[in-house]
Formats: structure tokens, sequence, C-alpha cells
């Protein structure tokens, strides 16, 4: 991160927990951490700005899940790095996934490898 001036990501995850261990880690990054709750909140994070340089968001949310919200986000931001999170898969939306050209980590995900796949995909 040149300058010092925190890299900016959004999480998106419907549960507190999973947010609040991705805020632990990637504070003691320094990284600038936006969180929603959903995907709706985040769409609006993303509108209003600062846009992020990486989302990491969960798969299986209600109302919207997380390709869908990466569907959206590709709209307008078709470049911004996307890691997936998810415990579990259907074949259907890993395909979907590879298609919205995101990143996938499965749950429980590793702290090293998290940390090495944004650092990958903001360079």
């Amino acid at each position: 991160m040149s300058n010092n001036v925190p890299v900016r990501l959004l999480v998106v995850d419907d549960e507190e927990i999973n947010r609040r261990t991705l805020r632990r880690v990637l504070k003691e990054e320094n990284y600038d951490l936006a969180e929603a709750p959903d995907a709706a909140t985040a769409l609006e994070l993303i509108r209003k700005g600062p846009t992020p340089r990486l989302i990491i968001t969960d798969v299986a949310m209600p109302h919207m899940d997380g390709v869908a919200f990466a569907a959206e986000v590709r709209k307008s931001h078709p470049g911004l790095p996307i890691i997936f999170v998810t415990g579990q898969l259907s074949t259907d939306k890993e395909v979907r996934i590879r298609n919205l050209r995101g990143h996938l980590m499965m749950k429980p995900w590793d702290v090293k490898d998290l940390l090495t796949q944004i650092r990958v995909m903001l360079s």
C-alpha cells in the first residue's frame, strides 16, 4: 500500500461473526474497511462512494446472494476484484462466479491464503 494511504475493501456477509473475523484480520493489515450485512446495503455503499478497491462477499445471503450482488456490481464496475467466500457451492454458482471473473475461497478459509489473494488481486 503506497503512500501510507489505506486501501479500501468492502466486506459483505449477513453473519456478524464472519464480518467481525474479517474486520480483525484486515484491520491488522491496515486496510480501510467498509462492511455491509447484505447486498442491498453494499450496493448503496458502492453507489455513495468511495468505491472499494476489492470486495469480499459471502455467496449464501438472503434476498440477494453474493453471485447476484457481484453481477450488479459488474454493471458499473466491470474490473473491480471480487473474492467470493462460501461453505458450500453448487456447480451452477461456481460457473457463474468464474463468468464474473471472481476468485472463490471455501470456508473455513486460511488467513494467509486470503491475504495473499487480496494482494495478488490488488496488484
